[in-house]
């Protein structure tokens, strides 16, 4: 019997392959759907065998961009990863191919709520904000005030 035969393979749209001093393969993998939370797809592969290749993690479009608190500025994309990753002693080569450049270009230039990250919108409590106070009718006799002063007493100048 054959396998689930339904099932839809991914479409690569860049791949960076860095080969370790002894002899361990890290490929990353950017996808066509990739959203912004797993844009990148990292396998490891012992060998030269496909079979070897074993899913890793995903990360978000923001790795390899430090500081963190300015990633927002810069730009992401997988030459980011090689210049990270030739500073490292372990890798002895790293490549990359960009397989289709303008998907590539267009998910790296994407905003970021356009590739799924949900933009969060903070409402204040209603049971913590103050309640305004409620303005009281002020009555007040005929005889005791002048009108001037009583019109300041109820608008408030007083």
């Amino acid at each position: 019997m054959q396998g689930n035969t339904n099932k839809v393979k991914k479409v690569v749209v860049a791949r960076l392959t860095a080969i370790r001093g002894v002899g361990v393969r890290t490929i990353i993998e950017v996808c066509e759907d990739a959203s912004f939370h797993t844009f990148y797809k990292y396998y490891t592969q012992a060998g030269l065998k496909r079979s070897t290749k074993m899913f890793t993690r995903t990360v978000s479009r923001n790795e390899g961009l430090y500081p963190w608190h300015r990633a927002y500025r810069m730009q992401p994309g997988l030459e980011v990863l090689a210049t990270r990753m030739l500073d490292q002693k372990q890798f002895s080569s790293v490549k990359v191919r960009i397989l289709k450049k303008r998907a590539y270009r267009q998910l790296l230039e994407a905003a970021p709520d356009v590739l799924g990250l949900t933009k969060v919108t903070r409402y204040a409590d209603p049971r913590i904000k103050a309640l305004p106070t409620p303005r009281i009718p002020v009555n007040i006799p005929a005889g005791w005030l002048t009108i001037e002063k009583r019109m300041n007493i109820i608008l408030g100048r007083s």
